[in-house]
């Protein structure tokens, strides 16, 4: 399907509920979500409140990014804040117990894993990047891609992911992203770090 032109913007108020059911659908059959939340059905009841509030979270700590309508959404933090502002500490866990259950416990345990692969050095995180299944295809991913990319260049500092989906490394390479190393969750599934050095 041919790219659509679609604008990015940072997410508003009005933005946040019809991205949370975007990244509900994109994020529905991800390894980490599913590994997350086995159940689909839970998955579809609990992942709209889920993403609502970590959208909300982004924004206050990071940038949120999406299209006109929604389809899709970019969320990332800065250099400036790695690791969220001390409200952020207190919200989150309770925001993942909210969708996890009974699996918090095993699936907070892990995250300390994830951030081990993250650099020492300050860098940009591209925390999630997604498009809802009916929109992919158009380009809404990689335009939101662009977007982020291009002020993490203004500002200087590298940027740095994680995926686990193989098929996505090579499109990640093609924005100049490496793979930094592997990891691979308890009883869970495996994944890559990639990391994009800061550009002149």
């Amino acid at each position: 399907m041919a790219e659509t032109t679609s604008i990015p913007h940072s997410v508003t108020r009005r933005d946040v509920s019809s991205l949370a059911v975007s990244l509900t659908r994109a994020f529905a059959r991800e390894p980490l979500h599913q590994w997350m939340v086995p159940d689909p059905q839970a998955w579809a009841i609990k992942a709209p409140r889920y993403f609502s509030s970590y959208i909300n979270i982004i924004r206050r700590d990071g940038f949120a990014d999406t299209v006109d309508g929604a389809q899709g959404g970019a969320l990332w933090l800065s250099p400036h804040k790695p690791g969220g502002s001390f409200l952020s500490w207190i919200s989150v866990p309770f925001v993942i117990w909210r969708l996890t259950g009974s699996r918090f416990t095993q699936v907070w345990n892990a995250l300390p894993q994830l951030d081990q692969q993250r650099p020492k050095n300050p860098h940009w995180y591209l925390d999630m990047l997604g498009v809802a299944p009916e929109a992919s295809g158009q380009g809404i991913g990689a335009q939101l891609l662009r977007y982020g990319l291009a002020r993490c260049d203004r500002s200087g500092e590298a940027v740095f992911l994680q995926t686990l989906s193989e098929e996505m490394i090579a499109y990640y390479q093609n924005y100049g992203f490496e793979v930094s190393g592997t990891f691979a969750l308890p009883s869970g599934p495996s994944g890559w770090s990639m990391t994009r050095r800061a550009q002149a």
